[in-house]
Protein backbone atom coordinates (compact mmCIF):
# COMPACT_ATOMS: atom_id res chain seq x y z
CA UNK A 1 0.00 0.00 0.00
CA UNK A 2 1.30 3.38 -0.96
CA UNK A 3 -0.49 4.83 2.07
CA UNK A 4 2.11 3.18 4.31
CA UNK A 5 5.04 4.83 2.50
CA UNK A 6 6.58 8.24 3.21
CA UNK A 7 5.66 10.81 0.55
CA UNK A 8 9.10 10.71 -1.11
CA UNK A 9 8.90 6.92 -1.40
CA UNK A 10 5.36 7.12 -2.83
CA UNK A 11 6.74 9.35 -5.58
CA UNK A 12 9.62 6.98 -6.33
CA UNK A 13 7.29 3.96 -6.48
CA UNK A 14 4.80 5.64 -8.81
CA UNK A 15 7.54 7.03 -11.05
CA UNK A 16 9.07 3.56 -11.37
CA UNK A 17 5.68 2.04 -12.18
CA UNK A 18 5.19 4.70 -14.86
CA UNK A 19 8.68 4.07 -16.23
CA UNK A 20 8.22 0.33 -16.69
CA UNK A 21 4.69 0.51 -18.09
CA UNK A 22 4.31 -0.01 -21.81
CA UNK A 23 2.86 2.86 -23.81
CA UNK A 24 -0.88 2.72 -23.24
CA UNK A 25 -0.37 0.49 -20.16
CA UNK A 26 -2.48 0.97 -17.05
CA UNK A 27 -1.53 1.37 -13.41
CA UNK A 28 -4.20 0.86 -10.75
CA UNK A 29 -4.05 1.76 -7.08
CA UNK A 30 -6.52 1.17 -4.27
CA UNK A 31 -5.74 3.31 -1.26
CA UNK A 32 -7.02 4.89 1.90
CA UNK A 33 -8.04 8.49 1.22
CA UNK A 34 -8.72 11.61 3.22
CA UNK A 35 -11.96 13.48 2.56
CA UNK A 36 -12.80 16.16 1.66
CA UNK A 37 -10.03 17.44 -0.61
CA UNK A 38 -9.83 20.72 1.32
CA UNK A 39 -9.24 19.11 4.72
CA UNK A 40 -7.30 21.57 6.93
CA UNK A 41 -3.59 20.68 7.36
CA UNK A 42 -3.97 20.29 11.14
CA UNK A 43 -6.76 17.72 10.62
CA UNK A 44 -4.60 15.86 8.09
CA UNK A 45 -1.73 15.75 10.60
CA UNK A 46 -4.12 14.56 13.34
CA UNK A 47 -5.49 11.77 11.13
CA UNK A 48 -2.00 10.67 10.08
CA UNK A 49 -1.00 10.49 13.76
CA UNK A 50 -4.10 8.53 14.81
CA UNK A 51 -3.81 6.10 11.90
CA UNK A 52 -0.10 5.54 12.43
CA UNK A 53 -0.58 4.92 16.13
CA UNK A 54 -3.38 2.39 15.65
CA UNK A 55 -1.86 0.58 12.65
CA UNK A 56 1.67 0.67 14.13
CA UNK A 57 3.06 1.82 10.77
CA UNK A 58 3.42 5.34 9.43
CA UNK A 59 0.16 5.81 7.52
CA UNK A 60 0.02 8.91 5.35
CA UNK A 61 -2.98 8.76 3.05
CA UNK A 62 -3.62 11.55 0.56
CA UNK A 63 -6.83 13.22 -0.44
CA UNK A 64 -8.39 11.97 -3.66
CA UNK A 65 -6.91 14.90 -5.57
CA UNK A 66 -3.56 14.22 -3.88
CA UNK A 67 -3.54 10.65 -5.17
CA UNK A 68 -4.49 11.89 -8.62
CA UNK A 69 -1.71 14.48 -8.57
CA UNK A 70 0.83 11.84 -7.56
CA UNK A 71 -0.09 9.80 -10.64
CA UNK A 72 -0.22 12.72 -13.07
CA UNK A 73 3.12 14.12 -11.88
CA UNK A 74 4.63 10.75 -12.82
CA UNK A 75 3.38 11.26 -16.38
CA UNK A 76 0.24 9.15 -16.16
CA UNK A 77 -3.29 10.15 -17.12
CA UNK A 78 -5.95 9.30 -14.56
CA UNK A 79 -8.87 7.67 -16.40
CA UNK A 80 -11.02 6.40 -13.57
CA UNK A 81 -11.56 7.36 -9.95
CA UNK A 82 -13.94 5.43 -7.72
CA UNK A 83 -14.60 6.03 -4.06
CA UNK A 84 -16.19 4.01 -1.28
CA UNK A 85 -16.71 4.38 2.47
CA UNK A 86 -13.91 3.11 4.69
CA UNK A 87 -15.32 -0.22 5.89
CA UNK A 88 -12.10 -2.12 6.39
CA UNK A 89 -12.39 -4.42 9.43
CA UNK A 90 -16.18 -4.23 9.51
CA UNK A 91 -17.66 -7.75 9.69
CA UNK A 92 -19.73 -7.47 6.50
CA UNK A 93 -16.74 -6.14 4.55
CA UNK A 94 -14.47 -8.83 5.96
CA UNK A 95 -16.88 -11.50 4.72
CA UNK A 96 -17.20 -9.76 1.36
CA UNK A 97 -13.41 -9.54 0.95
CA UNK A 98 -12.37 -12.87 2.45
CA UNK A 99 -15.47 -15.06 2.18
CA UNK A 100 -17.04 -16.86 5.13
CA UNK A 101 -14.14 -19.22 5.53
CA UNK A 102 -11.46 -16.50 5.39
CA UNK A 103 -13.43 -14.29 7.77
CA UNK A 104 -13.82 -17.17 10.21
CA UNK A 105 -10.09 -17.87 10.02
CA UNK A 106 -9.34 -14.17 10.68
CA UNK A 107 -11.70 -14.12 13.67
CA UNK A 108 -10.29 -17.39 15.02
CA UNK A 109 -6.80 -15.89 14.92
CA UNK A 110 -8.03 -12.78 16.73
CA UNK A 111 -9.64 -14.89 19.45
CA UNK A 112 -6.32 -16.64 20.04
CA UNK A 113 -4.09 -13.55 19.99
CA UNK A 114 -4.86 -10.81 22.51
CA UNK A 115 -2.25 -8.40 21.10
CA UNK A 116 -3.71 -8.63 17.57
CA UNK A 117 -7.24 -8.34 18.94
CA UNK A 118 -6.29 -5.15 20.77
CA UNK A 119 -4.66 -3.69 17.66
CA UNK A 120 -7.63 -4.52 15.40
CA UNK A 121 -10.01 -2.93 17.90
CA UNK A 122 -7.86 0.22 17.99
CA UNK A 123 -7.76 0.39 14.19
CA UNK A 124 -11.52 -0.09 13.90
CA UNK A 125 -12.10 2.61 16.50
CA UNK A 126 -10.00 5.09 14.53
CA UNK A 127 -11.78 4.16 11.28
CA UNK A 128 -15.21 4.52 12.87
CA UNK A 129 -14.50 7.73 14.80
CA UNK A 130 -13.10 9.37 11.68
CA UNK A 131 -15.51 7.94 9.11
CA UNK A 132 -16.37 11.44 7.88
CA UNK A 133 -12.75 11.99 6.85
CA UNK A 134 -11.60 8.53 5.73
CA UNK A 135 -12.55 6.66 2.60
CA UNK A 136 -11.27 4.25 0.03
CA UNK A 137 -10.26 5.34 -3.45
CA UNK A 138 -9.37 3.34 -6.53
CA UNK A 139 -7.66 5.10 -9.42
CA UNK A 140 -6.73 3.74 -12.82
CA UNK A 141 -4.16 5.69 -14.78
CA UNK A 142 -2.75 5.11 -18.23
CA UNK A 143 0.67 5.80 -19.69
CA UNK A 144 0.18 7.94 -22.78
CA UNK A 145 0.79 6.28 -26.17
CA UNK A 146 3.24 8.96 -27.27
CA UNK A 147 5.73 8.58 -24.40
Amino acid sequence: MLTMQPDAQKTIIVQEAARILRKGGRYAVHELSLIPDDLPPEKVADLHKKLSKSIKVGARPHTISGWSTLLTEAGLTVETTQTAPMHLLEPSRLIQDEGWRGAAHFLWNLLRDKKSRTQVRAMRTVFRENADHLGAVALVARKPQEK
